[in-house]
């Protein structure tokens, strides 16, 4: 979950606040505290950082994603 709200704000520029009510968190500082969490992974951690990547480009990327 932490993952989506990240690559939703990446990827899609969404606010905290449309964040936080499209995955059901109790408010914005949820989504706020999941995306800071992500980020300082994809910054410690070169696995995590790769798997972040892989599912940027397959969002992205990948039409299966979207058309099933």
């Amino acid at each position: 979950r932490h993952v989506v709200c990240y690559l939703a704000r990446e990827l899609l520029r969404l606010s905290y606040p449309t964040v936080g009510r499209v995955l059901k968190y109790r408010d914005h500082t949820t989504a706020f505290y999941a995306v800071r969490k992500i980020a300082s992974l994809i910054r410690d951690d070169a696995g995590v950082a790769a798997e972040i990547s892989l599912l940027r480009q397959i969002v992205l990327h990948d039409p299966e994603v979207w058309h099933g």
